[in-house]
Protein backbone atom coordinates (compact mmCIF):
# COMPACT_ATOMS: atom_id res chain seq x y z
CA UNK A 1 0.00 0.00 0.00
CA UNK A 2 1.27 3.38 -1.27
CA UNK A 3 0.94 6.13 1.78
CA UNK A 4 0.84 9.49 0.01
CA UNK A 5 2.31 11.63 3.10
CA UNK A 6 1.48 14.94 1.57
CA UNK A 7 -2.65 13.95 0.82
CA UNK A 8 -2.70 12.85 4.25
CA UNK A 9 -1.36 16.17 5.48
CA UNK A 10 -3.53 17.88 4.22
CA UNK A 11 -6.81 16.27 4.85
CA UNK A 12 -5.21 17.01 8.88
CA UNK A 13 -5.61 20.39 8.24
CA UNK A 14 -8.23 21.97 10.90
CA UNK A 15 -10.31 24.00 8.47
CA UNK A 16 -11.27 21.04 6.60
CA UNK A 17 -14.86 18.89 7.43
CA UNK A 18 -14.02 16.78 10.40
CA UNK A 19 -15.00 14.02 7.88
CA UNK A 20 -12.20 14.30 6.05
CA UNK A 21 -9.32 15.15 9.27
CA UNK A 22 -10.96 11.60 10.59
CA UNK A 23 -9.98 9.60 7.17
CA UNK A 24 -6.81 11.95 7.35
CA UNK A 25 -5.53 10.62 10.75
CA UNK A 26 -6.97 6.91 9.59
CA UNK A 27 -4.85 7.06 6.68
CA UNK A 28 -1.67 8.41 9.26
CA UNK A 29 -2.53 5.10 11.29
CA UNK A 30 -0.11 3.73 8.46
CA UNK A 31 2.75 5.58 8.36
CA UNK A 32 5.74 4.48 10.39
CA UNK A 33 7.98 7.11 10.31
CA UNK A 34 6.84 9.57 12.83
CA UNK A 35 8.73 12.66 12.62
CA UNK A 36 6.49 14.32 10.01
CA UNK A 37 3.19 14.80 13.02
CA UNK A 38 6.08 16.23 15.56
CA UNK A 39 4.97 19.71 15.48
CA UNK A 40 5.46 20.82 11.73
CA UNK A 41 6.53 23.37 11.35
CA UNK A 42 6.82 24.14 7.71
CA UNK A 43 4.42 27.12 5.44
CA UNK A 44 1.94 24.70 4.14
CA UNK A 45 1.64 22.50 7.20
CA UNK A 46 2.23 24.95 10.69
CA UNK A 47 -0.33 24.72 13.62
CA UNK A 48 -3.23 24.03 11.49
CA UNK A 49 -2.55 20.16 11.31
CA UNK A 50 -1.31 20.49 15.07
CA UNK A 51 -4.62 18.82 17.29
CA UNK A 52 -4.91 15.85 14.44
CA UNK A 53 -1.06 15.19 14.48
CA UNK A 54 -1.58 14.97 18.60
CA UNK A 55 -4.38 12.49 18.06
CA UNK A 56 -2.29 10.59 15.90
CA UNK A 57 0.63 10.11 18.40
CA UNK A 58 -1.71 9.83 21.09
CA UNK A 59 -2.93 6.24 19.63
CA UNK A 60 1.45 5.01 19.69
CA UNK A 61 2.38 2.83 21.42
CA UNK A 62 5.25 3.72 24.13
CA UNK A 63 7.89 1.48 21.67
CA UNK A 64 6.78 3.84 19.03
CA UNK A 65 7.24 6.93 20.74
CA UNK A 66 10.53 6.41 22.58
CA UNK A 67 12.79 7.70 19.53
CA UNK A 68 10.37 11.10 19.61
CA UNK A 69 10.25 11.61 23.48
CA UNK A 70 12.57 14.75 23.06
CA UNK A 71 10.28 16.01 20.72
CA UNK A 72 7.18 15.47 22.71
CA UNK A 73 8.55 17.18 25.66
CA UNK A 74 9.44 20.03 23.57
CA UNK A 75 5.57 20.48 22.61
CA UNK A 76 5.01 21.08 26.56
CA UNK A 77 6.61 24.54 25.87
CA UNK A 78 3.30 26.29 25.38
CA UNK A 79 -0.13 24.55 26.68
CA UNK A 80 -1.96 26.75 24.88
CA UNK A 81 -0.48 25.27 21.31
CA UNK A 82 -2.70 22.98 19.67
CA UNK A 83 -2.41 19.65 20.76
CA UNK A 84 -0.10 20.14 23.61
CA UNK A 85 -2.42 18.99 26.61
CA UNK A 86 -3.28 15.80 24.55
CA UNK A 87 0.69 15.09 24.04
CA UNK A 88 0.56 16.11 27.82
CA UNK A 89 -1.93 13.07 28.91
CA UNK A 90 0.00 10.91 26.74
CA UNK A 91 3.05 11.64 28.45
CA UNK A 92 1.89 11.01 31.28
CA UNK A 93 0.70 7.34 30.48
CA UNK A 94 4.05 6.77 29.02
CA UNK A 95 5.35 3.20 31.03
CA UNK A 96 9.13 3.65 30.45
CA UNK A 97 10.11 5.92 33.50
CA UNK A 98 13.40 5.59 33.34
CA UNK A 99 13.19 6.63 29.32
CA UNK A 100 10.63 9.40 30.59
CA UNK A 101 13.23 10.65 33.48
CA UNK A 102 16.42 10.94 31.13
CA UNK A 103 14.00 13.02 28.57
CA UNK A 104 13.13 14.97 31.24
CA UNK A 105 16.48 15.44 32.48
CA UNK A 106 17.52 16.69 29.09
CA UNK A 107 14.63 19.02 28.55
CA UNK A 108 14.64 20.51 32.13
CA UNK A 109 18.56 21.25 32.02
CA UNK A 110 17.35 23.26 28.23
CA UNK A 111 14.69 24.87 29.38
CA UNK A 112 16.59 26.33 32.50
CA UNK A 113 19.35 27.24 30.64
CA UNK A 114 17.53 29.03 28.45
CA UNK A 115 15.25 30.52 31.74
CA UNK A 116 11.79 29.13 30.56
CA UNK A 117 10.09 29.04 33.39
CA UNK A 118 6.78 28.03 31.69
CA UNK A 119 7.75 25.45 30.17
CA UNK A 120 9.73 24.04 33.55
CA UNK A 121 5.99 24.50 35.28
CA UNK A 122 4.23 22.25 32.53
CA UNK A 123 7.29 19.49 32.59
CA UNK A 124 6.53 19.74 36.50
CA UNK A 125 2.89 18.96 35.72
CA UNK A 126 3.94 16.04 34.05
CA UNK A 127 6.18 14.93 36.37
CA UNK A 128 5.29 16.18 40.05
CA UNK A 129 2.76 13.16 41.40
CA UNK A 130 3.58 10.98 38.26
CA UNK A 131 5.40 7.55 38.27
CA UNK A 132 8.12 8.81 36.74
CA UNK A 133 8.97 11.40 39.51
CA UNK A 134 10.41 8.80 41.59
CA UNK A 135 13.31 8.13 38.25
CA UNK A 136 14.58 11.46 38.35
CA UNK A 137 17.50 12.68 39.56
CA UNK A 138 17.51 14.69 43.04
CA UNK A 139 18.81 17.84 41.14
CA UNK A 140 15.83 17.86 38.11
CA UNK A 141 13.02 16.66 41.01
CA UNK A 142 14.77 19.79 43.09
CA UNK A 143 14.29 22.31 39.67
CA UNK A 144 10.55 21.29 39.59
CA UNK A 145 9.29 21.34 42.60
CA UNK A 146 11.02 25.10 42.54
CA UNK A 147 8.93 25.85 39.22
CA UNK A 148 5.95 24.40 40.76
CA UNK A 149 6.21 26.62 44.07
CA UNK A 150 7.75 29.78 42.15
CA UNK A 151 4.10 29.40 40.06
CA UNK A 152 1.89 29.03 42.80
CA UNK A 153 2.88 32.31 43.89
Amino acid sequence: MCIDINRIMDMLDWNNDEDIQAEGRRLAGNVKCLKIFMQPGDKQYGKNVWDNCALIINEKSDDLLKPYILELLDWLQDLNWPGACVILKRLQNFQDYEWLAWALKERVRLAKADNDEIWLSYMAELAVGGKVFDYLSDETKSILLKSLEENDD
